[in-house]
């Protein structure tokens, strides 16, 4: 089995590698990202085919959002997945700071 080095924790490099092993989801047959099939993790193709998924998956999340107000009005949209599995108490919190930061960004 082959092993791939690790970047060092503090770099850009890893912290991008860490935000797609977060996004990626595993079936009987290998990796996937966003429904995109990635090559087995041991090919040393891997990190650059998840590298371009992860990229083409955040655009897609940015699709519609042209400012500040608009990302914070797109996370507390009901339709989001995730806004919408958090607690009552997280929401209000979450609404109250983008609220403070969208009076922020009019300054």
């Amino acid at each position: 089995m082959a092993f791939h080095a690790l970047p060092e924790p503090l770099d850009r490099e890893f912290q991008g590698r860490a935000a797609i092993c977060e996004a990626l989801e595993r079936d009987e047959k290998s990796f996937l990202l966003d429904g995109k099939r990635l090559p087995d993790h041991t090919e040393k193709d891997f990190w650059p085919t998840a590298e371009k998924a992860f990229e083409a998956f955040l655009k897609r999340g940015r699709d519609g959002i042209k400012d500040f107000k608009s990302m914070v009005e797109a996370f507390q949209d009901e339709g989001n997945p995730f806004w919408s599995s958090l607690a009552a108490s997280t929401q209000r919190g979450y609404k109250s700071s983008g609220k403070s930061l969208n009076w922020l960004a009019t300054i």
